[in-house]
């Protein structure tokens, strides 16, 4: 009895530690999946190519995202949580590293496109393990915790990617990238050596992932959100670039709901591009 008493409070102080975890890899998601918007002008610059093609880098891992979400719960199902977190997270390290080596549009793209295959492992596993190591009434608590993570990575990027980080490394943006990538393998290698199972669940009955797609989809609260989801990454990603290309003659800073630099717009257009702002701050 006291042994199992002791097993049980050593697992409750550990579960903080998991949680530590979680947040360092959400937020390292976050750095990596915003610290490119910075970085558009000396991208452009750098490989010649436009704001339509820059707009489809942009948004290249969303997609991708959306294709690996439908089977991510699968796939950390069948490897467990650690395992499937690990492989998120070095995937999302290779996707920041790899633009290192980026030549021109479609190389880019490709590495850019590849975070949207590890992050799933990282923004679905990571609920799923909190659910595993927090009873019910510390759940709520941790997730909040562990979604801020998210945040506080891309206000960091956001904040310091051009101020901090770029004229640090002789203002490349290459290695820019290499270093948000090894700050991710570094937390990844954390996760590695410190995280661990929850104790055994039941086993539950498998449920075929198109079934589940069909049961949620007619779910009225379920289209409204994906469409509110779909719409606001079109829009953050769409129309400020289409303002950017049919406005060259205005300074536009765009970054991602955290500054706008307007001259030489109206007052009609600077109301437009606040509420875009807004809805991409939401997202």
């Amino acid at each position: 009895m006291i042994l199992l008493s002791t097993i049980e409070t050593t697992r409750i102080n550990y579960r903080w530690i998991i949680l530590a975890l979680l947040w360092l890899l959400y937020s390292a998601f976050g750095m990596v999946s915003r610290a490119i918007s910075p970085l558009v002008t000396p991208i452009l610059n750098d490989l010649s190519i436009s704001y339509s093609q820059m707009g489809l880098i942009l948004g290249s891992w969303q997609l991708t995202y959306i294709c690996a979400a439908l089977v991510a719960g699968a796939i950390i199902d069948r490897w467990g949580v650690r395992k499937s977190i690990f492989v998120g997270a070095a995937i999302i390290g290779f996707s920041a590293v790899l633009r290192y080596f980026a030549t021109g549009f479609l190389t880019l793209m490709m590495f850019v496109a590849l975070f949207g295959v590890g992050g799933p492992m990282i923004s679905i596993g990571g609920p799923k393990a909190i659910s595993q190591w927090f009873n019910d009434r510390n759940r709520a608590t941790a997730i909040g915790i562990y979604t801020a993570g998210n945040w506080i990575g891309g206000l960091l990027a956001l904040a310091l990617t051009i101020s901090l980080v770029m004229p640090y490394l002789q203002n490349s943006w290459r290695a820019t990238f290499v270093c948000y990538g090894l700050l991710t393998f570094l937390f990844c290698a954390f996760w590695g050596l410190m995280a661990r199972e929850s104790r055994a669940t039941p086993p539950i009955e498998s449920i075929g992932i198109f079934e589940v797609f069909q049961t949620l989809i007619r779910v009225r609260n379920v289209q409204i959100l994906l469409l509110m989801a779909l719409s606001s990454f079109a829009i953050g990603h769409g129309l400020i670039l289409e303002l950017r290309q049919r406005y060259p003659q205005s300074a536009l800073l765009f970054v991602q709901g955290v500054m706008i630099k307007k001259v030489n717009f109206s007052d009609k257009i600077r109301k437009k591009i606040f509420i875009v702002e807004a809805l991409e701050l939401g997202a």
